[in-house]
């Protein structure tokens, strides 16, 4: 099950993300920040992200190109993805 908590607020298309905690199994995730939505063609958005993942929480939802390395637990950050 995926719970999450938030907590924000909305003005003038402006969305402020005060906290948005999450848990999935065994690992979790917090953001914050905010996201401009006054151009829809180019919304902006600023947020900072805190996260503890465990591995095989998310295998089943990676590309196939990670899938083996995910199983590995060798995963590491290899650039933009």
């Amino acid at each position: 099950d995926l719970n999450i908590k938030t907590d924000l607020g909305i003005k003038d298309k402006i969305v402020s993300i005060h906290s948005c905690f999450g848990k999935y199994r065994d690992s979790e995730f917090n953001v914050a920040g905010t996201a401009d939505l006054t151009s829809a063609q180019n919304p902006l958005a600023d947020l900072a992200v805190k996260a503890t993942v465990k591995l095989s929480d998310i295998a089943g939802f990676a590309p196939e190109k990670f899938k083996e390395k995910i199983k590995g637990g060798m995963l590491r950050n290899e650039g933009k993805y």
